[in-house]
Protein backbone atom coordinates (compact mmCIF):
# COMPACT_ATOMS: atom_id res chain seq x y z
CA UNK A 1 0.00 0.00 0.00
CA UNK A 2 1.14 3.33 -0.70
CA UNK A 3 1.07 6.04 1.77
CA UNK A 4 -2.50 5.23 2.59
CA UNK A 5 -4.25 4.14 -0.56
CA UNK A 6 -7.45 5.59 -1.12
CA UNK A 7 -9.29 1.82 -1.92
CA UNK A 8 -8.02 -1.61 -1.16
CA UNK A 9 -9.46 -5.26 -1.63
CA UNK A 10 -8.34 -8.64 -1.14
CA UNK A 11 -11.57 -10.53 -2.40
CA UNK A 12 -12.80 -11.56 -5.70
CA UNK A 13 -15.36 -9.88 -7.22
CA UNK A 14 -15.07 -6.67 -4.75
CA UNK A 15 -15.34 -3.59 -6.21
CA UNK A 16 -14.37 0.34 -6.16
CA UNK A 17 -16.87 2.79 -8.07
CA UNK A 18 -15.54 6.25 -9.36
CA UNK A 19 -17.84 8.87 -10.12
CA UNK A 20 -16.55 12.32 -12.32
CA UNK A 21 -18.26 15.01 -14.12
CA UNK A 22 -15.23 15.42 -17.05
CA UNK A 23 -13.93 14.17 -20.21
CA UNK A 24 -11.36 11.67 -18.93
CA UNK A 25 -9.54 10.03 -15.98
CA UNK A 26 -6.39 8.21 -14.80
CA UNK A 27 -6.20 6.03 -12.02
CA UNK A 28 -3.21 5.26 -10.53
CA UNK A 29 -2.46 2.39 -8.07
CA UNK A 30 -0.18 -0.12 -6.87
CA UNK A 31 1.49 -3.06 -8.73
CA UNK A 32 3.22 -6.09 -7.11
CA UNK A 33 4.18 -9.46 -6.47
CA UNK A 34 0.68 -9.58 -4.50
CA UNK A 35 -1.08 -7.93 -6.92
CA UNK A 36 -3.48 -9.58 -9.66
CA UNK A 37 -5.79 -9.08 -12.18
CA UNK A 38 -8.73 -6.86 -12.28
CA UNK A 39 -11.34 -5.46 -14.75
CA UNK A 40 -12.37 -1.73 -15.28
CA UNK A 41 -15.93 -0.95 -16.66
CA UNK A 42 -16.51 2.62 -17.63
CA UNK A 43 -20.68 3.61 -17.52
CA UNK A 44 -21.51 -0.11 -17.65
CA UNK A 45 -19.16 -1.42 -20.52
CA UNK A 46 -16.51 -3.58 -20.11
CA UNK A 47 -13.26 -1.20 -21.27
CA UNK A 48 -10.62 -3.65 -19.87
CA UNK A 49 -8.97 -6.67 -18.01
CA UNK A 50 -5.92 -5.37 -16.03
CA UNK A 51 -2.89 -7.07 -15.04
CA UNK A 52 -1.24 -5.84 -11.47
CA UNK A 53 1.16 -7.95 -11.28
CA UNK A 54 5.02 -7.05 -11.03
CA UNK A 55 8.07 -8.45 -9.83
CA UNK A 56 9.00 -5.74 -7.34
CA UNK A 57 6.18 -3.29 -5.70
CA UNK A 58 5.63 -0.28 -7.83
CA UNK A 59 3.49 2.35 -6.61
CA UNK A 60 1.39 5.55 -8.50
CA UNK A 61 1.40 3.14 -11.28
CA UNK A 62 -1.49 4.27 -14.45
CA UNK A 63 -3.49 1.46 -14.01
CA UNK A 64 -6.61 3.23 -16.31
CA UNK A 65 -6.61 6.12 -18.37
CA UNK A 66 -9.93 7.43 -20.53
CA UNK A 67 -9.90 10.39 -22.43
CA UNK A 68 -12.14 12.40 -25.10
CA UNK A 69 -15.17 10.96 -23.64
CA UNK A 70 -18.45 13.09 -24.04
CA UNK A 71 -18.60 16.05 -21.05
CA UNK A 72 -19.95 14.87 -18.17
CA UNK A 73 -21.14 12.56 -15.86
CA UNK A 74 -19.04 9.18 -15.77
CA UNK A 75 -18.46 6.08 -13.83
CA UNK A 76 -15.50 3.88 -13.72
CA UNK A 77 -15.59 0.33 -11.89
CA UNK A 78 -13.06 -1.33 -11.13
CA UNK A 79 -13.63 -5.38 -10.11
CA UNK A 80 -11.02 -7.13 -8.70
CA UNK A 81 -10.03 -10.91 -9.80
CA UNK A 82 -7.11 -12.55 -8.46
CA UNK A 83 -5.11 -14.31 -10.00
CA UNK A 84 -4.30 -17.16 -6.82
CA UNK A 85 -4.59 -17.11 -3.00
CA UNK A 86 -1.48 -15.39 -3.03
CA UNK A 87 -1.90 -12.59 -6.10
CA UNK A 88 -5.09 -11.28 -4.31
CA UNK A 89 -4.35 -7.41 -3.95
CA UNK A 90 -5.76 -4.72 -5.91
CA UNK A 91 -4.97 -0.57 -4.53
CA UNK A 92 -6.08 2.33 -6.32
CA UNK A 93 -3.42 4.89 -4.72
CA UNK A 94 -4.94 8.58 -6.55
CA UNK A 95 -7.87 9.30 -9.50
CA UNK A 96 -7.20 12.34 -11.82
CA UNK A 97 -9.84 13.60 -14.31
CA UNK A 98 -9.75 15.21 -17.14
CA UNK A 99 -12.46 18.53 -17.40
CA UNK A 100 -12.21 19.94 -20.62
CA UNK A 101 -14.47 23.16 -21.56
CA UNK A 102 -14.69 24.14 -25.19
CA UNK A 103 -15.99 28.09 -25.12
CA UNK A 104 -17.52 29.50 -28.73
CA UNK A 105 -17.94 33.16 -28.53
CA UNK A 106 -20.87 34.72 -30.35
CA UNK A 107 -21.02 37.42 -33.36
CA UNK A 108 -20.81 41.14 -32.03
Amino acid sequence: MYNGSIASTYYSGQTATILFNGTGLSVYGSKGPYDGGYTVWLDGSKALDGNASAAIYQYQQLLYQTSDLDFGYHNVTFANNPYSVTQNVFEIDYVSSILTLSVTAGAD
